[in-house]
């Protein structure tokens, strides 16, 4: 019975890691399922062997007891050779390479035929009983042609060791010399049961081995995403790599609701967590279904990936849009209906692609950069677009006009109903690149303020309109002050105050010159330091106005108690005049507003019959196409010197 006390310590730890593993769902991704596999050869092989062993001591020996110990000692050696290149599968899929052994196909013959030959060595034992047999007393014995089945495992070993040093660029010292070891120390054990056949330690040993994979190495819990269970972003970020490494290419598709902040808001955490499940869940249902397959990672805030070879583009793009059309219905949480606001796109790795890094970057604003379709678009087929190919370089593109200083400043008359002329102006930043030409403010903005940029461009725009203020007569030409707009990035820097107060000191500028718009999101974003910069600023002299009202969930409160002297309505509130529910909401706004003795500044007027509503109402300053477009600085003198003339005639 001794014999077997170090099969029965392998049974133990093997059975404990896979419950541990399956117990806590640890089983996503192929390597994570390669190591599960693994450990269930292991434990199956340790079960049959320790089986085995109990023929000789405790189960009376007879015909039917040779055959079941037969079946046992075939199966052993089945499990037991199939162990190596199943390691070796695991080394494929865990260092990265996969996809490129699965298209290698004299590497596959390599890893295959080996093990046919155990196959057949094995069937020949049934006619030749060369490998093992038992002889009259039902003791079991080693034959000569058993050192095939040695051969090829000490094939494996070399084959395991070759792909390791080949590829070993691609992991850690710590993991590659963790891993090269499980094969030699099998390897070793094999030769001291060999010697010794007392020392069944065979089993022990992989037990131990594949003990340290799973703690050291592979480590599933870091891999797995708790909320959805999926593979998280560290497992990503880590296959991504090993394919950049080893120049494995690859498809991904990337889904992404950008509407999860609010639903996570809305239904909470923990039922937040069970939408993601049963999305994962679904996911992993359709890819079982077309037979795919494919590793699904969940990136947080409301992103998934779902990774494969390129070889099977189009299936995972007709798995998409199978996802697709899933995500596009409600959703029941606990009652509740929950709809998804979801776009997807599918990438040739490295082909649309060729970094991690933009790879990564891509999949948190892809939503922002695609048309807004409902299906699944494909990157390789938009890639030439120019509004998305300004998309994608945006931060790229941004970088380049601080440089080349490709922004400029406009300027947008606006006029007073009061004095019936001009009195002001808004300016407005202009983008002019040297390759895609005029860029919308609407595309570099948003992703200004993501990347950090918009600190630069608005330390632009501070300067540059101060400078152009102190170089015009602004008394002569009848305006009184200019509009900036601070972003709200701009709006809780801490130092923002002294900033502003800085440059106007330097162009030696008389701070009523100068109305600094705001917007409610701004405000709301960060009130403590938004407050104490517009008390410093307007203490000083500086006027402010409330730009963009109505577009947000506007906040009376602020409104009053903010230093503000001009609440601008937005243009959405004038393209909705004619509705006439909106319309008693607008003349009852304006009402309000003028009760808390604000100015209202309306925004988008286009034409005359706009014009007249709002100035009928009490509104006491327009702006829009209706007087002119915004224009450049020596176009503007002109405008605004040909037009107060005009109106200080009549």
């Amino acid at each position: 019975m001794g014999r077997i006390y170090f099969d029965l310590c392998a049974i133990v730890i093997l059975a404990t890691l896979f419950v541990a593993l399956i117990v806590r769902r640890l089983v996503k991704g192929r390597s994570n399922q390669l190591l599960l596999l693994l450990i269930a050869c292991i434990l199956i092989t340790g079960i049959i062997d320790a089986w085995d062993e109990m023929f000789g001591v405790s189960i009376v020996a007879n015909e039917r007891s040779l055959m079941i110990r037969y079946v046992l000692d075939y199966v052993y050696f089945l499990l037991r050779n199939f162990t190596a290149p199943l390691y070796i599968m695991y080394i494929c899929s865990f260092i990265g390479i996969w996809n490129s052994i699965r298209n290698w196909t004299r590497l596959r013959i390599l890893l295959e035929f080996p093990y046919t030959i155990v196959v057949f060595t094995l069937i020949s034992n049934l006619f030749t009983h060369k490998v093992f047999y038992m002889d009259e007393n039902f003791i079991y014995h080693r034959g000569q042609m058993i050192y095939i089945i040695y051969a090829v495992a000490f094939y494996y070993m070399i084959l395991g060791t070759v792909i390791f040093l080949k590829f070993r660029h691609l992991i850690s010292r710590n993991v590659f010399w963790t891993m090269l070891w499980f094969m030699p120390a099998n390897y070793v054990a094999v030769m001291i049961e060999m010697i010794d056949s007392s020392m069944r330690i065979e089993i022990f040993a992989s037990a131990i081995m594949v003990m340290v994979l799973t703690i050291a190495v592979q480590k599933p819990e870091e891999m797995v995403d708790y909320y959805s269970m999926a593979l998280g972003y560290n497992a990503f970020i880590s296959e991504l790599k090993k394919c950049e490494k080893s120049h494995s290419p690859f498809s991904l598709v990337y889904f992404r609701f950008s509407n999860h902040k609010g639903i996570r808001d809305s239904i909470g955490l923990m039922a937040f967590s069970e939408l993601l499940k049963s999305i994962t869940a679904k996911m992993t249902q359709i890819g079982r279904v077309i037979n795919l397959h494919p590793e699904i990672y969940y990136l947080d805030n409301g992103t998934y990936a779902i990774m494969c070879s390129p070889r099977k583009y189009e299936v995972l793009l007709d798995m998409g849009r199978f996802i697709m059309s899933y995500m596009q219905e409600p959703m029941k949480v606990r009652q509740m209906e929950i709809a998804l606001d979801t776009k997807a796109c599918i990438i040739h790795f490295p082909y649309d692609y060729d970094n991690v890094d933009s790879l990564v970057s891509f999949a948190y604003n892809f939503d922002t950069k695609i048309p807004d379709q409902r299906r699944v678009i494909e990157v390789s087929k938009i890639s030439e677009n120019r509004d998305f190919k300004i998309k994608n370089d945006m931060d790229l593109i941004i970088s380049h006009g601080i440089s080349n200083h490709c922004f400029k400043m406009y300027y947008q008359p606006i006029y007073s109903i009061k004095e019936d002329k001009f009195v002001s102006a808004e300016a407005l930043i202009r983008f002019f690149d040297d390759t895609y030409g005029f860029i919308s403010p609407g595309l570099f903005i948003p992703a200004a303020e993501e990347s950090g940029a918009i600190h630069q461009i608005g330390d632009f725009v501070l300067n540059d309109v101060c400078r152009f203020i102190s170089e015009i007569d602004m008394t002569n030409l009848g305006l009184e002050y200019v509009e900036i707009n601070l972003s709200v990035a701009q709006c809780i820097e801490t130092n923002l105050a002294e900033k502003v107060l800085d440059i106007m000191s330097t162009f030696n500028l008389d701070p009523s010159r100068v109305n600094l718009e705001i917007t409610e999101t701004g405000v709301d974003y960060d009130p403590e330091t938004t407050d104490r910069n517009i008390k410093i600023l307007h203490e000083k002299g500086i006027s402010f106005s409330l730009d963009d009202y109505g577009v947000g969930y506007s906040n009376i409160k602020r409104v009053v108690t903010l230093p503000l002297e001009i609440v601008k309505l937005d243009k959405s509130l004038v393209d909705e005049m004619d509705n006439p529910i909106m319309w008693s909401v607008i003349t009852s706004t304006v009402r309000l507003l003028k009760k808390m003795n604000k100015h209202i500044l309306v925004e988008g007027i286009e034409d005359e019959r706009a014009f007249n509503k709002f100035k009928d109402i009490g509104c006491d300053y327009i702006q829009g196409y209706y007087f002119s477009k915004p224009l450049a600085e020596n176009d503007f003198i002109e405008f605004i010197e040909r037009a107060n003339k005009v109106a200080s005639a009549i």
